[in-house]
């Protein structure tokens, strides 16, 4: 089967940003990747997928950081709007405020991902000069056990997909870090010949997603609710607020990339004498 006769293959996390890539109209093969954006970008390396939908900040790290992934590029922006990171800490702990986390331990899935920049972004919006402490714990499941279990005290993750377990009382969220850039992007290999491909479906998913969240707007809160296990209200808050991007104007603007690539380097995830270029489109 040649490239013409099968599907792009992408990949994105099992999030409710990601339901318009499987409404009807977009003919893409889309696989849920729990793992997050650094299994996604392995598997982009490795020819597991045409694309992926990922984080703008893991994108641009690994762009800069890691030979496997120099080839990368960004088709164009999917969700417009910020990404909410919650930063969360135990259930029964006594932390009431972020300047309590100054000193503190941050779990992080992995270093460079987004749990781990925002986390430097914080540190760096609060003016606190010194040197975080981070503990790599992996995955949700595990960072929410850590802080329970005295392993880290704090970790930060998308605010919505945890309030559930913030609502239960296993994790409380003290407070919340949006990010200074969009939050998702579609990327793929610069040699991948279907890149016109990804681009037609990357921008077939944003007519979509603008039926899921205005013209099926009830319908897609039901939706997230049964599938995602959030409150009827979160999942209404979270629907009014996100953005995607226009079809029509799908291009990363250069100072979103410019201000991801800035703090990716002064959280040390790049190194300090990287120069920022053109290397992502």
């Amino acid at each position: 089967m040649n490239g013409k006769d099968r599907k792009v293959r992408i990949g994105g996390v099992p999030e409710h940003f990601n339901v318009p890539w499987r409404m009807d109209g977009v003919a893409v093969q889309f696989s849920e990747v729990r793992e997050g954006s650094g299994a996604m970008l392995k598997g982009l390396a490795e020819g597991t997928y045409d694309g992926i939908v990922a984080l703008t900040e893991c994108v641009v790290a690994k762009a800069y950081e890691d030979q496997q992934c120099s080839d990368i590029k960004i088709i164009g922006t999917y969700v417009a709007s910020e990404l909410i990171w919650g930063v969360h800490v135990g259930g029964k702990t006594e932390f009431e405020s972020l300047e309590q986390l100054r000193g503190k331990r941050f779990g992080v899935s992995r270093m460079g991902s987004g749990s781990h920049v925002m986390a430097a972004v914080m540190a760096k919006d609060r003016g606190w000069s010194e040197g975080l402490e981070f503990v790599v714990i992996g995955g949700f499941s595990q960072l929410r056990d850590a802080v329970n279990s005295g392993v880290c005290d704090v970790f930060m993750w998308e605010k919505f997909m945890t309030k559930p377990f913030h609502d239960s009382g296993e994790v409380r969220t003290i407070g919340e870090v949006p990010t200074p850039w969009p939050c998702f992007v579609l990327a793929c290999k610069k040699d991948n010949p279907a890149q016109e491909e990804l681009k037609g479906a990357l921008q077939k998913a944003l007519q979509c997603a603008k039926s899921f969240k205005l013209n099926e707007g009830e319908k897609s809160v039901s939706f997230i609710v049964e599938t995602y296990g959030l409150a009827r209200g979160d999942a209404s808050q979270w629907l009014q607020a996100v953005r995607y991007a226009d079809p029509l104007s799908i291009a990363m603007e250069e100072e979103h990339l410019l201000s991801a690539f800035t703090a990716l380097k002064s959280a040390g995830v790049i190194a300090k004498n990287s120069e920022f270029d053109d290397r992502l489109r």
